[in-house]
């Protein structure tokens, strides 16, 4: 746990010109692989342990941290940046109120930091997410759903408070080029996203003539790898846009990147 952490940026490209919004997820990895090596042995031997929620604690830290030392990032309205959280920490309830307290010493705005969880919670754990989301949303964060599909458990996700972002399913936006019920599920989601005042993301899009498509169905961003990569948490204290620095100041690809 005392292991140096890398922080990183990947920024959802919005695909509304007239769109100033600069959202991004934030992504991090162990600067040594002895750790990470260590992590990943702990998350696939005991993946229920408490040790898990305290890696999510630390990157968590070391945001506020980052964010403390550059106040200018935090004074632009239109930036928030998104966190996944583990397993453990979606189950942990000692969690949020470390939440709380870190943001209530931090000066951070409420409403920057959101906090990225599954769109499909298993029944047993309804009440539990439930809680989680109001918890977060009383601390001044909001929700994204990510893996966002037809489903109907998905659909039920949207009554949780504090939700502003869903992430739709790759499985379904890889099939809208040839599949007309694919692209009416998706029509769909955007327009009932659209009612309810939540943003769409759509995920590993690399064709243009995906673009295009997403763009005809009112999706608001897309999330890329290939189009913008992870880049050092450092782009956001940059004058120019993260988006915009040139291509061999590329970060190396994190090991937590975006699903």
């Amino acid at each position: 746990m005392r292991s140096p952490l890398a922080l990183y940026v990947q920024r959802f490209v919005p695909l509304d010109k007239g769109n100033r919004q600069k959202r991004y997820e934030l992504l991090w990895e162990f600067k040594d692989a002895a750790s990470a090596r260590s992590l990943a042995e702990l998350k696939r031997n005991r993946p229920d342990d408490k040790p898990s929620s305290v890696v999510d604690r630390r990157v968590f830290d070391e945001l506020l941290a980052w964010l403390k030392q550059h106040p200018q990032v935090g004074q632009d309205r239109n930036t928030t940046l998104t966190i996944k959280l583990s397993r453990s920490a979606l189950y942990d309830p000692d969690f949020v109120p470390f939440v709380a307290r870190s943001l209530q010493k931090s000066g951070v705005p409420k409403g920057m930091i959101g906090f990225e969880i599954p769109a499909v919670t298993p029944r047993k754990s309804v009440a539990a997410i439930t809680k989680l989301a109001l918890l977060l949303r009383q601390t001044g964060c909001f929700l994204a759903l990510d893996n966002f599909s037809l489903r109907t458990e998905a659909f039920n996700s949207l009554h949780l408070p504090g939700v502003a972002l869903i992430k739709l399913s790759h499985e379904v936006t890889v099939k809208m080029q040839r599949d007309k019920l694919a692209r009416a599920g998706i029509s769909a989601m955007t327009q009932m996203a659209r009612v309810l005042g939540i943003q769409v993301v759509a995920k590993r899009t690399k064709l243009a003539a995906d673009l295009v498509r997403l763009s005809s169905f009112r999706v608001d961003f897309v999330q890329s790898e290939s189009i913008s990569p992870a880049l050092p948490i450092a782009a956001l204290a940059n004058r120019r846009s993260p988006s915009a620095i040139v291509a061999g100041s590329h970060a190396p690809v994190p090991t937590a990147k975006a699903t």
